[in-house]
């Protein structure tokens, strides 16, 4: 290798912060005025390679010698330093005055469960040893006279391996940032000689916590991960097993196998190609000596420039996919003999390096199942050499993230995607026996454990980072689909998964159209598509749980109405051919109201439209935000109260509806908000990763029917958690940075929408804040303008409506956006504000890119100004979905709803029609005497329909999920309070009955508690904010 290739190894682990950035969390500024530039890591400090000369920084102590040697660390030309000692303990020093400044990681936690990414200081030296032992290699750190850190390697390994550690959570002690300057490395313990290599040493490497973990020679490094396996003790091996445990591990290892079967027709490889994989072989620097190869480094060899000008990446995620992938298509082709035989050379080579490098580095799952079909179709010759059973264990143990012998698993809801597939797979591929037996009861026991404490809620939400996050969730389910398929009708199946991924599928559905899901559960990922076809397949492969047939015919609709909606498939085509003979039809589009208040969401769906309102309260995560790239780094406000309506496009969805945020989007007006009016470099990321929960419980809402309500106490606050920690920074600079995001803690509001068939009816109330600088406006719409609607607004008295600013003013007020939206803006709101036109606005024009640009567009919007520092201002107002001029003017005069009560106390709506009244008690309301409802004891949202003359119905719930649970508390069933839940009781006007009062274990209930003066009282029993429904008979009717 000439010496430019050899700079380019080094530049592989020299620049390891910028390269893992790059897959991970980019430390870069932000371009509105440089707000995140000073968060970067610092640099990395100085990474020692030997190729020139031994630096001064290195001196050896008596009885040893410190030289170069050609043993050179992965494949490269130049030197290592060769260390050999001729007594037990002797040693040798590094000393740099400099090198153990400035580590992060003192006050670190030791960290189980990641939150958001640290990165911290790490100690990181490559050793390579000729001839393993049980002996170890000692490291001391100090000021040369006193000791502050000690730690050890084992030597039981050959050739080379990385050393790598965290100081704080890792190393025993921590180096004194005043005093610190030595390192002492001392020979094994016994009377003997011996000699070691070492290569590419950095003190102090900032590196991304997830990514050390522990080895077979650093057992100590990460020891949260030994801890948490030795909780739960194994499962006995049995001597033998039985034919039927045979046969379901044949049956669930076959259709793995299926999974993952390709049909690779021979044909003849073409000298280009042939060419093109020599080049992708020949960069790995692959050589041998002996028993032991060499080559690049798995983990840390991306965006390396090599002399061809192409950037590669070789972390684990894409060892598998990018390189051994296409080596192994070329070779399951081959026709030619010599060919074939060649690409065997060249997945050998690969095979080894992994079984060589993979001891020593770990791997958050992140590889997931891109080595599944490489070992599967290269099985024989893996077996023949006698390296399938090593290969499949490698993999096994690189993945780190989870453990089948937790106690109290806890998961985020991208486990599914992120860890499970390179843990359990590998013990698919292993060969059957009693020792994979137990490892596969011992998965069904954690994945039936886990279940629970994950990310799966009640309501069907299932959550990542806290939060509903569609980004995520939808991923994770398709994942998860495939895992209740793999173990379906065997002794192994998941039962309790079963339901519990059926269930959160279901609520996926609903709010999916044509492939799109709403911005509010967007997070860091606004234009996510999605294709449902392949999880409600596999569902219905997996049989009704339920009931037990064999195919769930629900699924298998789902499946079909998915399937039509998507270019067809040939391996779809036999399913819609069996399940059409069966006589299951395809599903209708999902109408109705969904409440999820474990997503703090409510959905409200008629056919091929759906508006979605999304809230935040103490107990979940309002929104994400990473402040680089296209992740939400300006959707600071997306949680308070923002209405998504989705209802244009052919077919419909999220861009034709106006949500187009890169041309002109003002990223203070998401719809449905009450915001203060900020310059968008205060509205910007401040921090790396910022969380937001909010400081109150009540925010949520519970369904009637196909209608429903939706509240929250709104209360603007800094971000809950931040990365880095709040405690990396001093206090001063903390607050600059809050101040300088203009976040105000006197700015309140209290809203809830109510929805009855097209119509949404917005109140607002208790709007309030001491900010004299900026407006306070509620946000009735913004969109984006394409060219076949840029004209189509309807005003009164109003024909030009391109550009338009205009302000309404005392008198009610009506208008259609271009979205077919009509506003209803009563006489007694703040004077309303609308404004269609060119706009601009900054945006990241693509996620690999992170820098700013001005976007422009033709954009409309428009606002209730509530002024400057409002005191107690409240709204009103009313939207009509697919509406025109007609409709609207036939709505202003008589409108369809009224408004019984709009204040600090309670919202409560009624609608005519449907003779439905909707009710939102902010505060302990023992009289409210609105329609049927006298009073309830706590704060709650009911709703209330009259049915005939002589029944009522009710569905209330209690948005408190538990007394004493606190902000961000766990919601599983581990929280007593959580389970117990909440009573409220309400006292209806009339006297009531029902003799269908009956509590089931473990649900929520109602119950008739007492009647007195004309009053009724029935006690509520709610938990886990679920809606109660019951319904009631006049007692005098019966």
């Amino acid at each position: 290798m000439n010496k430019n290739n050899r700079s380019t190894a080094r530049f592989v682990r020299c620049k390891v912060v910028v390269i893992s950035a790059l897959f991970s969390m980019p430390f870069t500024g932000h371009a509105i005025d440089g707000v995140l530039t000073d968060l970067q890591p610092q640099p990395n400090f100085k990474t020692y390679t030997f190729d020139q000369a031994i630096e001064p920084d290195f001196t050896a102590h008596e009885d040893s010698v410190l030289s170069r040697n050609g043993k050179v660390l992965h494949g490269a030309s130049g030197k290592s330093l060769q260390w050999d000692w001729s007594k037990s303990g002797a040693s040798f020093q590094y000393r740099n005055n400099q090198a153990f400044k400035n580590l992060k990681g003192e006050q670190e936690r030791n960290v189980a469960k990641w939150d958001v990414s640290h990165w911290l200081s790490t100690f990181s030296l490559w050793v390579y040893n000729e001839t393993a032992s049980d002996e170890k290699l000692w490291f001391s750190i100090g000021d040369g006279t006193s000791e502050d850190a000690r730690f050890y390697m084992l030597l039981n390994f050959t050739g080379w391996r990385e050393l790598k550690a965290l100081y704080g959570r890792d190393i025993p002690g921590f180096p004194n940032q005043k005093t610190a300057d030595t390192l002492t490395v001392f020979s094994p313990e016994g009377n003997h000689s011996g000699t070691l290599y070492f290569d590419d040493f950095c003190p102090r490497m900032e590196v991304e916590e997830r990514f050390v973990g522990p080895t077979d020679y650093s057992p100590w490094v990460a020891t949260e991960y030994i801890t948490r396996r030795a909780q739960r003790d194994p499962l006995p091996v049995p001597e033998s097993i039985t034919d039927a445990q045979m046969a379901d591990m044949k049956m669930i290892t076959g259709r793995l196998e299926s999974l993952y079967t390709r049909k690779i027709k021979p044909r003849k490889i073409s000298t280009e190609k042939m060419d093109e994989l020599r080049a992708l072989y020949t960069r790995w620097n692959i050589s041998r000596n002996g028993t032991q190869i060499d080559g690049l480094d798995i983990v840390y060899a991306a965006m390396a420039q090599f002399e061809n000008g192409l950037a590669v990446k070789y972390y684990p995620a894409s060892f598998w996919k990018k390189n051994v992938t296409p080596i192994m298509e070329a070779y399951q082709a081959a026709s030619d003999e010599d060919m074939k035989a060649e690409l065997k050379g060249m997945l050998d080579g690969l095979v080894d390096l992994w079984l060589q490098q993979s001891k020593g580095f770990k791997d958050r799952g992140v590889a997931r199942d891109n080595f599944v079909w490489p070992i599967l179709a290269y099985q024989d010759e893996l077996k023949a050499s006698g390296r399938y059973g090593e290969l499949v264990a490698s993999v096994q143990k690189v993945a780190v993230d989870v453990s089948f012998l937790d106690v109290y698993p806890y998961a985020q809801g991208s486990v599914y995607t992120a860890s499970i597939a390179a843990s359990l797979y590998p013990v698919l591929l292993k060969e059957n026996s009693p020792e994979k037996w137990i490892e596969l009861l011992e998965f069904k026991r954690w994945a039936e454990h886990v279940v629970h404490h994950a990310e799966f809620k009640p309501d069907g939400t299932l959550h990542h980072h806290r939060q509903h996050y569609s980004g995520y969730s939808i991923p994770s389910l398709g994942a998860a689909t495939r895992l209740v398929q793999l173990f379906s009708n065997t002794s192994l199946a998941l039962e309790e998964t079963h339901k519990q991924v059926r269930r959160a599928l279901e609520v996926v559905h609903f709010y999916i159209i044509n492939n799109h899901g709403p911005r509010a559960f967007a997070g860091r990922h606004p234009r996510q598509r999605t294709n449902l076809s392949p999880s409600f397949l596999n569902m219905a492969k997996s049989g009704d749980p339920y009931t037990g047939e064999s195919i769930d015919r629900e699924m298998a609709a789902n499946f079909l109405y998915h399937a039509q909606r998507n270019k067809p498939r040939k391996a779809y085509a036999p399913f819609v051919k069996k399940y059409t003979e069966m006589g299951v039809t395809a599903a209708e589009t999902p109408s109705g109201h969904l409440t999820l208040n474990h997503s703090v969401a409510a959905l409200h769906r008629r056919d091929d439209w759906m508006a979605v309102v999304r809230g935040a309260n103490q107990y979940y995560v309002g929104t994400e935000i990473y402040g680089f790239q296209q992740n939400n780094s300006m959707g600071r406000n997306v949680f308070n109260g923002m209405l998504n309506v989705i209802s244009s496009g052919n077919p419909v969805n999220p861009d034709d509806s106006g949500f187009i945020l890169d041309r002109g989007w003002n990223w203070n007006y998401w719809p449905g908000t009450t915001v203060r009016d900020l310059p968008f470099d205060a509205l910007a990321a401040h921090f790396l990763v910022e969380e937001y929960y909010a400081d109150e419980y009540f925010a949520g809402g519970t369904s009637l029917g196909a209608n429903g309500v939706f509240a929250l106490k709104f209360h603007e606050i800094p971000p809950t958690r931040v990365a880095p920690p709040k405690r990396w920074f001093e206090p001063k600079d903390y607050q600059q940075r809050i101040k300088d995001a203009m976040f105000d803690e006197s700015h309140h509001a209290r809203k809830s929408y109510a929805f009855f068939d097209d119509l949404i009816v917005a109140l607002g109330s208790g709007i309030k804040n001491q900010d004299k600088d900026h407006r306070t406006v509620t946000v009735l719409f913004q969109n984006h303008l394409n060219d076949d609607v840029v004209n189509d607004f309807v005003l009164a008295d109003t024909s030009k409506t391109f550009p338009l600013d205009k302000t309404l003013g005392a008198e009610n007020a009506w208008f259609v956006d271009s979205q077919r939206i009509g506003y209803y803006v009563p006489s007694d709101n703040d004077e309303v504000q609308l404004s269609r036109g060119e706009k601009s606005s900054p945006f990241y024009p693509s996620p690999r890119v992170n820098t700013i640009v001005e976007g422009r567009g033709p954009m409309e919007w428009g606002v209730i100004d509530h002024g400057k520092a409002p005191k107690e201002s409240g709204y009103e107002y009313a939207m009509l979905i697919n509406a025109d001029e007609s409709k609207m003017k036939d709505f202003s005069v008589r409108p369809p709803y009224e408004v019984l009560q709009n204040d600090q106390d309670a919202h409560v709506v009624r609608h005519a029609e449907s003779r439905t009244t909707s009710y939102v008690l902010f505060e302990n309301a023992d009289k409210v005497d609105a329609g049927p409802l006298y009073g309830a004891s706590k704060p709650c949202i009911l709703m209330i329909q009259e049915v005939g003359e002589d029944r009522i119905k009710i569905s209330l719930v209690d948005p408190d999920l538990g007394e004493s649970i606190g902000k961000g508390d766990d919601t599983y069933v581990a929280n007593k309070h959580y389970v117990i839940g909440t009573k409220v009781t309400l006292s209806l006007n009339g006297r009531w009955w029902s003799n269908i009062f009956h509590p089931q274990a473990g649900e929520a209930y109602a119950d008739m508690v007492d009647e007195e003066c004309y009053v009724t009282k029935v006690e509520f029993h709610c938990k886990q904010g679920l809606p109660v429904e019951i319904e009631l008979k006049r007692k005098e009717k019966i």
